[in-house]
């Protein structure tokens, strides 16, 4: 495969099936001798040891082990609305270091599949750009831009 892919996954709520749909494309993908990898960039509902069940599942169905900073770069341990994790946890989900982690997967894999978190409009944070998951999943320019136009048609 000579150019790199990736896809922006979401669904209409938590638990409708994005990890699930980012493993079968993972194990499809794998399959025809591609490497993958898969990112999921905010993951609520971490344990004592920093891990995410989501994640897990995406690193077990990729090619190979990234840093799990890249994979995974805002854990919260609340299973909760990202945004509001992130407050009472006293940080900030920041889009440049989502985009710059999306840019390295990309140089390291054939297909990255992104998954969303919870449902399509679950806000990153306070900012009205943090509304759009796929303006998150990186700036014009990077590979998120082409999920920006069908983000910013979406009413949220």
């Amino acid at each position: 495969m000579n150019d790199r892919r990736g896809w922006f996954i979401t669904g209409t709520d938590t638990e409708i099936g994005k990890t699930f749909v980012a493993c079968a494309l993972l194990h499809a993908f794998r399959r025809t001798g591609v490497s993958v990898l898969a990112m999921k960039p905010v993951a609520a509902g971490v344990d004592a040891h920093g891990l995410n069940e989501d994640v897990e599942r995406l690193l077990a169905a990729s090619s190979m082990q990234p840093a799990r900073t890249l994979v995974n770069p805002y854990g919260f341990r609340a299973a909760i609305a990202p945004h509001i994790a992130a407050a009472e946890e006293g940080r900030r989900i920041e889009l440049p270091q989502i985009a710059a982690a999306l840019a390295t997967l990309l140089t390291m894999a054939d297909v990255v599949p992104v998954e969303g978190v919870g449902g399509f409009c679950v806000p990153l944070g306070a900012d009205p750009r943090h509304r759009r998951p796929g303006v998150a999943a990186g700036p014009a320019g990077d590979p998120g831009r082409r999920h920006a136009w069908a983000a910013s048609t979406m009413r949220c």
